[in-house]
C-alpha cells in the first residue's frame, strides 16, 4: 500500500503542469512471447476477471438520430482497431466519448443499481496509465466519495488533487459478470453480460457524450 505522503508527493507533482488529452491512442496489445507461460488464478479476485481477459476486444457504437433515445451496438474488434474507424456519419454511428466525467456518472448509475465498482483505470496527462498499486489507492479513495458525494466531488478530487484522468471504470453485473468500459467505448466483455442494455438504460438516467 502506498503511504499517505508518497499519495501526496504525486499529487503534488501532477498538480505543477498539466495537459487535457485529445484523444485517446490507439495500441495495439502486446503479442505473448512463445512459449510463456500462463498465469494461474491466486485469489477470488483473479477468478472473477479471468473470463473477461479471455473476451474478445469490442467497440460500443451509439445509433442516435435527431434528439431520439440512442441504440447501442457491441461490435467485435478482435484486430485492435481504433475507435474512430468503427463510426459512420450517413449510418448516424459514432463511438460514445466518455470522459472523467462521464465514466464516473455511469459507475454511480451502475452502484445504485445494483452492480459492484470494482476501480477505475486511470491515466496520467500523457494518457499513459498509472501503476497499478496507485491506480488501486485512488480507487478506493475515489469509489466511496462517488457514492457519497456525487459525480462532480469525485471528478475534482481526481483532477484537481492528482491531475490524472478516469479513462475507464471497471464494474461486475448482477450475474457476478465483470467487464471494463473504457474512452471512446472499447471494451472487453462477455455477450451474457448484456452491455447494450446496459448503457441503453445509464444513458436515459445520466445522458453520457
Amino acid at each position: 500500500m502506498l503511504t499517505k505522503t508518497v499519495l501526496q508527493i504525486k499529487r503534488a507533482r501532477w498538480r505543477r503542469a498539466r495537459t487535457e488529452p485529445v484523444s485517446l491512442p490507439h495500441v495495439a496489445p502486446p503479442a505473448a512471447a512463445p512459449g510463456a507461460a500462463e498465469l494461474q488464478p491466486t485469489d477470488e479476485s483473479f477468478v472473477v476477471e479471468q473470463p473477461e481477459e479471455r473476451s474478445p476486444m469490442q467497440q460500443v457504437l451509439m445509433y442516435r438520430t435527431g434528439s431520439s433515445t440512442p441504440r447501442f451496438e457491441l461490435r467485435e474488434n478482435p484486430s485492435n482497431q481504433s475507435p474512430g474507424s468503427f463510426e459512420d456519419a450517413q449510418a448516424g454511428a459514432r463511438v460514445p466519448r466518455l470522459g472523467t466525467q462521464d465514466l464516473l456518472a455511469i459507475a454511480r448509475y451502475a452502484t445504485a443499481n445494483g452492480f459492484t465498482l470494482n476501480g477505475f483505470v486511470i491515466e496520467d496527462q500523457a494518457l499513459t496509465r498509472v501503476p497499478e498499486e496507485l491506480e488501486q489507492e485512488i480507487s478506493e479513495e475515489l469509489i466511496p466519495v462517488l457514492i457519497r458525494d456525487g459525480v462532480a466531488h469525485a471528478a475534482a478530487i481526481i483532477d484537481d488533487e492528482y491531475g490524472y484522468y478516469v479513462t475507464g471504470v471497471k464494474l461486475t453485473g448482477h450475474d457476478r459478470r465483470p467487464f471494463t468500459l473504457l474512452r471512446e467505448g472499447v471494451t472487453r466483455t462477455q455477450p451474457e453480460t448484456h452491455l447494450e442494455d446496459f448503457l441503453q438504460a445509464a444513458w436515459t438516467a445520466v445522458h453520457f457524450s
